[in-house]
């Protein structure tokens, strides 16, 4: 079918990226967006993953100090998990550049060794993890070596920023009452509350978790998560610095409470803030008292009293055919996972991209349909396993979320298989990398099977107790000389805060 003109349903971030990308790669395309001044956006900080990098540079075609600037946006090079099990060292998912740490030595030393290393150590040796627990930050290594980053941004802003960006769009303000369909085509045509008829060839449904299209009109039915995934509420807040030197870090920091888990995201302006709980064991209430003294702890009591607390509902998993007839659907609307790995903003990134390369053609057919519903699926699957591993394996017994989330949540079949492909030394086919899969298998405590883990190329269960010494000498130089090397880098990397001071914000 050929596409000359696209009708966006939504004003929210995803919505006005959508038009930003239309209109910045797409010559000649007809592009109207409809937004409801009656529907408001969360608007607290957003965290993102490395992806958007080159989604936002080369695909919206936004320069880095001027999008940042605008958006309150700040630099991330991990993210930091504390109390999801009972290590008092908190586990990392750093952001990996052209510098490289091979973890595996840890995981074999510790496997041969009866003196195990910490995980600490194995913290120490990535270049962008230290990064994080020293508060420090740069784009470059001493030697020139790219560091691995993504951003912490104010979504609300951003999408507003993409708004003004978006030349030549047909900004329709108004509240859409009635969705017409047929058998045939899909949508037909949008009418507003304010009297508007909206008509084009595709449609993109970015109405949020309420789906006006996609679920509502053509009644699409919803693949639930819940059986893996049991967070399905959630609260935010934003919270001013009391030492912006000290507070802004250049981290994601994820800490798990009684029913669920805390997120900080430091914009360069403030810190957004957040709890993600399940109310199978916790009532709104409750989970708001357990909120403010998560935040007392944190920024102090008088920060906390303060804060503004809004609710939000929410529900985990995807349509499996987020694009029907002529109406396609992006994150939240295609679907939505919770927060805990910052894919959120990435989903919708690549969703766009995938859409833009079937439109440079002109149009669409049954085969592009297939093919962006099959895409939509993996990323959620995949991301779900990734999430459910950060889980399932805990050994926190102190309230009945983590007893159940230990003992009722079974592991999905896909995962299982991912788990057997790393315990091979096999790259699993997955969104997340086998360098990712590495630091949660280490940081929370999921075991590699001995019997498939290799040191040279030969199996550590054959190696003679002579081999066995040598290989752990090795690997623990191996690692003594890459902490060595790493905290020297860290040591003369300006504060994150220093960074963004003197290459963004100039202040």
């Amino acid at each position: 079918m050929k596409v000359k003109s696209v009708c966006i349903v939504g004003g929210g971030s995803s919505g006005w990226m959508m038009a930003r990308a239309l209109t910045a790669n797409l010559e000649g395309l007809q592009v109207t967006l409809v937004s409801s001044t009656k529907i408001g956006t969360i608007g607290v900080g957003e965290s993102t993953i490395p992806s958007i990098v080159d989604f936002i540079s080369n695909t919206l075609k936004f320069e880095e100090t001027f999008w940042m600037r605008r958006c309150s946006a700040t630099y991330k090079s991990s993210i930091r998990f504390n109390n999801f099990t009972s290590n008092i060292e908190p586990s990392f998912h750093p952001f990996f550049g052209a510098s490289y740490a091979n973890g595996y030595n840890w995981i074999v030393h510790n496997a041969l060794s009866a003196e195990k290393l910490p995980l600490k150590d194995y913290n120490d040796m990535h270049l962008e993890t230290k990064m994080s627990k020293c508060n420090k930050f740069t784009k470059e290594s001493s030697g020139g070596t790219p560091t691995g980053y993504a951003y912490h941004l104010d979504a609300g802003k951003f999408g507003e920023l993409c708004r003004t960006e978006s030349q030549g769009v047909n900004h329709v303000i108004g509240t859409v009452k009635t969705v017409k369909v047929s058998d045939t085509e899909g949508v037909e045509y949008l009418e507003t509350e304010e009297g508007d008829i909206l008509k084009a060839d595709l449609y993109i449904d970015c109405s949020g978790f309420s789906s006006l299209l996609l679920g509502g009109a053509l009644k699409e039915p919803f693949h639930y998560f819940d059986k893996y995934l049991i967070n399905n509420k959630a609260m935010a807040a934003r919270i001013p610095y009391s030492s912006k030197e000290e507070e802004l870090q250049p981290f994601t920091d994820c800490t798990a409470l009684s029913n669920g888990w805390a997120w900080n995201t430091p914009l360069w302006d403030r810190v957004g803030t957040g709890y993600v709980y399940s109310d199978k064991f916790c009532s709104s209430e409750r989970a708001e008292q357990e909120f403010k003294k998560y935040l007392s702890h944190r920024f102090g009591t008088a920060r906390a009293e303060e804060a503004d607390i809004h609710h939000i509902g929410m529900r985990t998993g995807y349509y499996k055919r987020p694009w029907v007839k002529n109406c396609v659907s992006l994150t939240l609307t295609a679907g939505f996972i919770e927060p805990l790995e910052s894919t959120g903003l990435a989903i919708t990134a690549d969703q766009i991209q995938e859409l833009l390369s079937v439109l440079e053609t002109g149009g669409f057919s049954t085969l592009d349909r297939s093919r962006y519903n099959h895409s939509s699926n993996k990323y959620f699957e995949d991301i779900k396993d990734f999430i459910v591993s950060h889980y399932i394996n805990t050994d926190r017994e102190d309230s009945k979320y983590w007893e159940y989330l230990s003992s009722e949540v079974l592991p999905p079949p896909k995962l299982l298989e991912t788990l057997s492909s790393l315990d091979k030394g096999e790259r699993p086919d997955h969104y997340f990398n086998a360098k990712s899969w590495e630091h949660i298998l280490v940081g929370f405590n999921i075991t590699m099977l001995d019997r498939n883990l290799r040191y040279g190329g030969d199996s550590i269960c054959t190696l003679s107790e002579e081999d066995s010494r040598t290989v752990i000498a090795e690997t623990e130089k191996y690692i003594i000389d890459l902490k060595k090397h790493t905290n020297g880098e860290v040591s003369s990397m300006p504060s994150h805060y220093t960074y963004l001071k003197d290459n963004i914000y100039y202040d």
